[in-house]
């Protein structure tokens, strides 16, 4: 796939804006098939390798899959069109909602979300006293803030203080 400029190959440096065209991967290795018209133009799609924050040998890390259709940035490694990879998403598009976790967080601490499409997510906020760790999945949800842990199931809730105390279903049933 190699592209030459007279006798020198071709680099392409830096990172471009493609589109998920498979996340599929039949080596199971998290690649996409993305297509990246500004470098490739009709080419077909390629199979682009993940660049993550953290892999072990173990099959530990970061994994992630974009779905289709969604914006991929790729870069070319050493600018070599033989070596593509995707270094992370883009929203250009306004079907591309910011997660529902987001926009509820507190805009002025620091915050890490991860959310699916289908709204479950794990949020660490650092907002002084309210901040902590939230596991939301549908109706459920588990809590871990200064003040306790809570777990919530649709109308039901467990309460555990750091002073010993179990509520259940709010003041329904308290054990001190």
């Amino acid at each position: 796939m190699t592209q030459t400029n007279g006798t020198e190959p071709m680099k392409y440096r830096g990172r471009y804006q493609g589109v998920v065209r498979n996340s599929l991967d039949p080596l199971n290795k998290g690649r996409l098939l993305v297509a990246v018209p500004e470098v490739l133009g009709n080419d077909p799609c390629v199979w682009a390798n993940p660049s993550t924050p953290m892999a072990t040998l173990a099959g530990g890390g970061v994994y992630m899959r974009g779905l289709e259709g969604a914006g991929v940035l790729v870069e070319f490694l050493d600018g070599n069109l033989d070596y593509p990879m995707w270094t992370g998403f883009w929203r250009g598009d306004a079907t591309l909602d910011t997660p529902v976790a987001v926009k509820s967080a507190n805009p002025k601490a620091s915050v890490i979300v991860l959310a699916t499409s289908a709204k479950n997510s794990i949020v660490i906020d650092d907002t002084p006293v309210a901040g902590g760790i939230t596991l939301k999945v549908g109706l459920s949800e588990i809590s871990l803030t200064d003040k306790g842990i809570t777990l919530r199931c649709g109308a039901s809730s467990i309460e555990l203080s750091p002073a010993g105390q179990v509520s259940v279903n709010g003041p329904a049933l308290t054990v001190l």
